[in-house]
């Protein structure tokens, strides 16, 4: 496998990654039965740097960026109504994670919402 350090992410080994991550449902999909069994989810790692020929300390560094990136650009189309252009390369190929992230906004208002069940009342836009 390669090293990390002198490894570099074309685009299309980047896609390539997203595709490997999507077929382990046990990482992304919180209804997977195992998603909660970090036994599983190692294994599955194992499974991907095994496939890619790339470490899995490597292929988990450069999916959190890419989940990172994903959620920032779901949130401006979110934030915008939809009229934010994307231009990043990987967005479509995220689409199977759609139902899993909910904007922070919404996350936000939930939590207040939680907040008043309780008694603390505060603000609920910042």
């Amino acid at each position: 496998m390669d090293s990390p350090s002198r490894f570099e992410w074309t685009d299309d080994f980047t896609l390539s990654l997203i595709d490997e991550y999507r077929r382990h449902e046990v990482l992304w999909n919180l209804e997977h039965p195992y998603y909660k069994s970090l036994p599983r989810k190692s294994k599955a790692w194992e499974v991907m740097a095994e496939v890619m020929q790339i470490d899995a300390t490597e292929l988990k560094r450069k999916m959190s960026c890419l989940l990172s990136t994903y959620r920032k650009v779901r949130r401006k189309i979110v934030q915008t109504k939809g009229k934010y252009k994307i231009t990043w390369f990987a967005y479509d190929q995220f689409e199977f994670l759609r139902g899993n992230y909910v904007p922070y906004r919404n996350r936000k208002v939930s939590i207040v919402l939680c907040f008043e069940e309780i008694g603390f009342i505060g603000r609920t836009e910042q």
